[in-house]
């Protein structure tokens, strides 16, 4: 996909992933699907249809999300909301999957890492780096490192 694909080849690659959304899409797969949704969002897109496709697979997945909303938390939503600015999607079109103020409330209280260091090691880049932003916006003050060397 770094090369590009021509329009037709991306609405095929797509199709695809719809399928597979459509059939495995729940909770335990979500972190693959945000990742797919990551490649697509960073990587060209050869025409308006092809950039049609793409937004259509995202809110697919946000779709799917909304039914199990309720196993949601800020480490599920943080990318989310990351992807739907990426998306220019709206933050009305993810109403469904905010908490409200009284359930984050009750959401057990997270450690302190304020000047702490956080490790990754991890080939897949974008993981690290989406997982790099959530982490530091839930723990402010932390440093996180992420490393993707093959050696």
């Amino acid at each position: 996909m770094e090369f590009g694909l021509s329009s037709d080849e991306y609405e095929g690659l797509i199709g695809d992933l719809d399928e597979i959304q459509t059939r495995m899409g729940s909770y335990a797969h979500l972190p693959w699907s945000l990742d797919v949704c990551e490649i697509l969002a960073v990587a060209p897109a050869a025409s308006e249809a092809a950039r049609e496709a793409r937004l259509r697979f995202f809110l697919q997945v946000i779709g799917q999300a909304q039914g199990f909303a309720h196993r949601l938390g800020p480490p599920d939503l943080l990318p989310i909301d990351y992807l739907a600015q990426d998306y220019r999607v709206e933050s009305e079109a993810l109403a469904g999957l905010n908490r409200t103020a009284a359930e984050n409330a009750a959401e057990k209280a997270l450690p302190d890492l304020a000047g702490k260091t956080i490790g990754i090691y991890t080939l897949a880049e974008a993981g690290g780096s989406r997982t790099k932003r959530t982490l530091k916006h839930m723990f402010p003050g932390c440093k996180v490192a992420v490393n993707s060397d093959l050696v």
